[in-house]
């Protein structure tokens, strides 16, 4: 017998209404991964991620993601893409500690 599976997990563009799904998710590696300091340092890289430094460069753009299971945020993540100098750096990828 074969079972039926549905995928209910979809990745899709950040929007500032994800910015406390993120930070919950973010704040669930803390301490293991993360310090209470970077908290802040993540939320303002949220609030203002298209205009970062990202490794000593301004990135032209910086396209940030969310991972969505069940309409639940569980995980976030991007880069950053130099036109100038063309590199892409990657940029605050992480996944709720519950979901990994």
């Amino acid at each position: 017998m074969y079972k039926l599976f549905v995928v209910e997990t979809i990745i899709r563009e950040y929007e500032s209404s994800d910015k406390d799904a993120c930070l919950i998710a973010f704040k669930s590696n803390v301490p293991l991964y993360f310090t209470v300091q970077e908290i802040s340092e993540f939320e303002r890289f949220l609030e203002n991620f298209n205009a970062q430094l990202i490794n000593g460069e301004y990135f032209e753009k910086t396209y940030y993601y969310v991972i969505e299971n069940r309409d639940q945020v569980i995980g976030c993540g991007g880069f950053g893409f130099n036109e100038k100098t063309n590199v892409a750096t990657l940029a605050c990828g992480l996944v709720n500690k519950d979901f990994s």
